[in-house]
């Protein structure tokens, strides 16, 4: 695995002067306005001129997306055996981030999205490209 690293403008308080600096995206805990807060001892908190919405273009164009997988989704995708039990149940599009309710299921899956009230039509093939997921069973 290589590093993800992004180039800001490191800004000093108190001082107008700004130099450029790398910081390795693994390293992030968070950032918010125009600070990165880091896992590192030695540089915890770096003060940048990027903005926020500047900063998360950074990271994302780096190849990082920022989003974080909901707690409550079973982690294993969904087979095309197990959504033909699931006629009339939720699932999670994981490529869309919506939840749509599953309508039927032959050689295709057919689901419905009641909120937009519409249809999308997987083939098999499309569960590996863009897997569906289920909420995690309790008991």
């Amino acid at each position: 695995m290589y590093p993800h690293l992004i180039e800001v403008h490191h800004r000093y308080l108190g001082d107008g002067d700004k130099t450029k600096c790398t910081v390795n995206i693994d390293h992030i805990v968070c950032f918010e306005g125009s600070v990165i807060y880091t896992n590192q001892k030695e540089n915890p908190m770096i003060l940048v001129a990027e903005s926020y919405d500047e900063l998360k273009a950074l990271i994302h164009d780096a190849g990082c997306i920022i989003a974080k997988k909901d707690p409550r989704l079973d982690d294993s995708p969904l087979t095309m055996e197990q959504l033909q039990k699931m006629i009339g149940e939720p699932v999670w599009n994981s490529n869309s981030r919506k939840w749509y309710i599953i309508h039927s299921v032959g050689n295709t899956v057919a689901m419905a999205n009641p909120s937009e009230q519409s249809m999308l039509v997987y083939i098999k093939s499309d569960l590996s490209k863009y897997p569906l997921y289920r909420m995690k069973v309790t008991e």
